[in-house]
């Protein structure tokens, strides 16, 4: 059985916003997850978070399902990435 590693929560702050710092703390993320022996990461976004879901989707997580109105009535977004 293989082992599933979910990502809680990545935020930059607004002034190091476009210098790599999200990129490096995913991949950072996802080669200990590889490390540690996960066949797969999933995680949690929000439509509205374009610039998250354009970081994820580069680093070739695909969208697995979508929640209407799944907590606080915001619609939800679930991505994944299976590591082999």
């Amino acid at each position: 059985m293989g082992k599933l590693s979910h990502l809680g929560f990545i935020g930059v702050v607004p002034e190091e916003r476009k210098k790599g710092t999200g990129q490096t703390l995913l991949a950072s993320f996802i080669e200990e997850s590889t490390r540690r022996g996960s066949h797969k990461i999933s995680l949690f976004t929000t439509p509205a978070l374009k610039a998250a879901i354009t970081l994820y989707v580069r680093n070739g997580f695909v969208q697995e399902a979508s929640l209407s109105s799944h907590w606080y009535k915001q619609d939800f977004l679930i991505y994944s990435k299976f590591l082999r």
